[in-house]
């Protein structure tokens, strides 16, 4: 446990400083912060003035912006979570798929903030995008899948346990898929 605390610590700093390296307040727009760092209370902010679908065409246009936006959303910090719930309402077919595949990220690492939302179960409780190549392959998707099942199976809130068995159903459901899928390849 304590090596994940120490690799998310160092993770979460490399990050910061490749995000500040990557963007300036310049090419990051209204979205970020004054020290150039996205920011997801500068997008909810733009969310409110400009609606969703706008701050998605927005982010999804410059694709350093995306990447840092994605990225974000898959740590699972409530904020970004929320921001990706919001931001889904304005996705269109092929940003919604990379907010999607970032929910189920999430729940590796923070399966609660997924579940506490409803309507993010569908999104984010399915197998991960097998275009993405940390999961393009049979046994990188079917661990991946296994490690959601097994990580959601933490939750005992009482609160979370209909959510919980929901979004298990459909994560073993997404196993069928993923076997399916790599069967015709």
């Amino acid at each position: 446990m304590k090596y994940l605390i120490v690799f998310l610590l160092f993770f979460s700093a490399s990050c910061s400083r490749k995000i500040a390296a990557a963007d300036n307040r310049s090419n990051c727009g209204p979205a970020c912060s004054d020290s150039g760092l996205l920011a997801s209370t500068k997008i909810d902010q733009e969310i409110k003035m400009h609606g969703a679908k706008q701050e998605v065409n927005r982010l999804s246009t410059n694709p350093t912006l995306w990447k840092l936006l994605i990225d974000s959303v898959e740590h699972g910090q409530k904020e970004w979570v929320s921001v990706a719930e919001v931001l889904l309402r304005g996705a269109d077919a092929g940003s919604s798929e990379a907010l999607e595949a970032a929910l189920g990220v999430t729940l590796l690492v923070n399966p609660k903030q997924i579940l506490m939302r409803i309507g993010l179960i569908h999104s984010a409780c399915q197998g991960p995008d097998v275009d993405d190549p940390r999961f393009n392959s049979y046994e990188k998707a079917f661990k991946s899948t296994q490690m959601r099942i097994e990580k959601v199976s933490t939750v005992n809130d009482s609160n979370l346990v209909a959510a919980r068995n929901q979004c298990l159903d459909l994560l073993k459901a997404s196993l069928q898929g993923t076997n399916d899928f790599f069967r015709k390849k």
